[in-house]
C-alpha cells in the first residue's frame, strides 16, 4: 500500500498533469465532483474503491500504477479468475439465456479492448466473466453473418481474458491447453461454424 493518502493524491496529480488535464477535466472524466478530486489530491479524502477505479480509468492507468506496491489489483484479479475459468469451461455448452443485440454487446467488448490496451486489469477481470458468457450465448444463438460477428466478439473477449490470466500467472484457465484465447480459436472449427478461419481477435 502507499505510505499515505497524500502520496496517492500526489501521484494522481502527477499523472493528471502528464495527461494535460485540469482537475475539472479529471472530475468530469471520472464522473465525480471537483471537490472530490481536490480533496484526494491534497490527501484530505480517501476515495472509495469505485471512485478510485473511475479516476484510474479516466487517467487510463491501472490502479496499481497509482498505489505503488499495492496488492489491491492482484487480489481483485485473482478473486475473479475462477469466474473467468468457469465461463471459459462452458464454451461448448449452449445456454438458454436470450442473446443481447450484437451492437450493444460490441460496445462493451470494445471497452474491454480499451482497458486491455491501458493495462486496466482489475476492470477487465471484473467484467470478463459475464462478457464471456454473453459472447458465447450470442455465438450459439446466431446464424449466418451474425454468427461470424459473434465469433469475432468472442475471440476479442477471450483475448482480453487471456491478457489478464497471463499477466497474473494463471496459465491454466483451460487446463492442459493453457491460454484462454484457444476458446475463440476453437469456435472456428468445423464447417458448421460460420466463423471458419476468418475470425481474428482485434
Amino acid at each position: 500500500m502507499p505510505t499515505t493518502m497524500r502520496g496517492v493524491g500526489q501521484r494522481i496529480a502527477t499523472i493528471r498533469r502528464a495527461r494535460r488535464m485540469t482537475q475539472a477535466d479529471l472530475a468530469r472524466a471520472a464522473y465525480v465532483s471537483l471537490a472530490t478530486i481536490k480533496g484526494i489530491e491534497r490527501g484530505a479524502r480517501s476515495p472509495s474503491d469505485d471512485t478510485f477505479d473511475s479516476i484510474a480509468a479516466a487517467l487510463a492507468v491501472d490502479p496499481s500504477h497509482i498505489i505503488v506496491g499495492s496488492t489491491r489489483t492482484d487480489s481483485r484479479v485473482h478473486a475473479a479468475l475462477p469466474s473467468i475459468s468457469a465461463a471459459i469451461a462452458a464454451y461448448d455448452v449452449p445456454t438458454d439465456y436470450a442473446a443481447r443485440p450484437l451492437d450493444e454487446l460490441g460496445q462493451d467488448v470494445g471497452r474491454l479492448v480499451q482497458w486491455r490496451l491501458a493495462a486496466q486489469y482489475a476492470r477487465i477481470a471484473k467484467q470478463a466473466p459475464h462478457l464471456l458468457t454473453e459472447a458465447l450465448t450470442a455465438f450459439h444463438h446466431s446464424t449466418g453473418t451474425n454468427r461470424l460477428r459473434a465469433a469475432r466478439l468472442l475471440a476479442t473477449t477471450t483475448r482480453s481474458a487471456d491478457a489478464v490470466a497471463f499477466k497474473f500467472g494463471a496459465h491454466n484457465l483451460l487446463g492442459p491447453t493453457g491460454r484462454a484465447d484457444a476458446v475463440g480459436r476453437g469456435q472456428n472449427r468445423g464447417p458448421h461454424h460460420a466463423g471458419d478461419r476468418r475470425v481474428r481477435a482485434h
